[in-house]
């Protein structure tokens, strides 16, 4: 997979719909069935941190990145479904992380 336009498409289509269903305007089926689905997921990652601090207990590189994926995947939906690029989002988000990193100097 070379970019994250190509990721954001295989994610729709994954979720049951179309593409082109999927940008028209906000997809609002998209967007709450992912949103519910990122919740569940990002649940999972904090239930495995949070085990992995309190009560000592490894933590399954397999299962983490198992769980990120989904996260990272119920991501690329909202930002389908909200037609936001996903290039725009890590774009901006750059400029974000620059600011915090210059603050922090």
């Amino acid at each position: 997979m070379k970019t994250f336009e190509e990721y954001q498409k295989v994610s729709v289509l994954a979720a049951n719909r179309s593409v082109d269903e999927a940008v028209k305007d906000i997809d609002e089926h998209l967007l709450l069935n992912s949103l519910s689905n990122l919740k569940v997921e990002a649940g999972k990652v904090s239930e495995i941190i949070e085990n992995f601090h309190h009560k000592g207990k490894g933590i399954d590189k397999d299962d983490i990145i198992k769980n990120l994926g989904f996260i990272l995947w119920n991501v690329a939906a909202i930002a389908t479904a909200l037609n936001i690029d996903m290039e725009e989002i890590i774009s901006k988000n750059m400029e974000e992380l620059k600011k915090l990193v210059l603050s922090n100097e």
